[in-house]
């Protein structure tokens, strides 16, 4: 069950395996998020603007980007979420594989607090998501969010 005073968080992820890995590692960190999850960056502004099926979804207080996915990548979902004031106060952390520095340079120009590049290892994942929810948890003020209270 999800602790409602931990941020709501909005994964857009492509990679089935890298849903289960990120949702393993909070469970083993003792993070116990509300975690809404899409599978591309059409999805992830469909989510947003409450379209289609997820007319009910509720506000995520932090979104985590993956780089590469279908239809709409992840630069171009920042660009959209960036540009839009009912949602462009919400951070964006970019999640990817990528340690290419104009990966970097270009998520951070669009508008991301932070990058993180994927660990290969389960270990150092797991690890590194227990980082990333004690910042964002302990650490980061998030801004409010108008329909959450």
């Amino acid at each position: 069950m999800s602790d409602p005073s931990l941020p709501a968080i909005l994964l857009a992820e492509d990679s089935e395996d890298h849903v289960f890995l990120f949702k393993r590692a909070l469970r083993q960190s003792g993070s116990e998020h509300e975690l809404h999850v899409v599978s591309d960056g059409v999805e992830a502004i469909e989510y947003l603007r409450r379209e289609g099926s997820y007319s009910e979804a509720i506000r995520p207080e932090l979104i985590v980007l993956d780089i590469n996915m279908p239809r709409m990548n992840g630069f171009e979902t920042l660009d959209v979420i960036k540009g839009d004031d009912h949602f462009n106060s919400i951070p964006v952390v970019i999640l990817t594989s990528s340690v290419q520095e104009e990966d970097v340079s270009r998520s951070y120009s669009g508008g991301a607090c932070t990058f993180v590049s994927k660990p290969i290892s389960f270990e150092d994942f797991c690890r590194m998501v227990g980082d990333f929810s004690k910042y964002w948890t302990s650490v980061a003020t998030l801004p409010p969010i108008p329909d959450r209270g």
